[in-house]
């Protein structure tokens, strides 16, 4: 359940996960969930794009134009 503070927002945002965990301990649990799921498939990270520096403007085309998901990375 989200917290009440959230249910009269009208536009979206993305919360802040410092509003959401009090202690140290409570991020690294949480933290180490995550990266257990990462490790055993349960979430899968979207695929980095990767463009040459040649293929810059290509790259922010599809940043601009709202076609990608994941990282764009520019590689020399």
């Amino acid at each position: 359940m989200p917290p009440a503070r959230w249910a009269k927002s009208i536009t979206f945002s993305r919360p802040v996960i410092f509003d959401d965990v009090a202690t140290r301990a409570e991020l690294e649990r949480r933290a180490a969930r995550l990266w257990a799921a990462l490790a055993d498939g349960t979430l899968k990270a979207p695929p980095a794009e990767r463009h040459s520096l040649a293929g810059a403007a290509e790259a922010h085309a599809r940043l601009e134009g709202r076609v990608t998901s994941g990282a764009v990375v520019l590689v020399a």
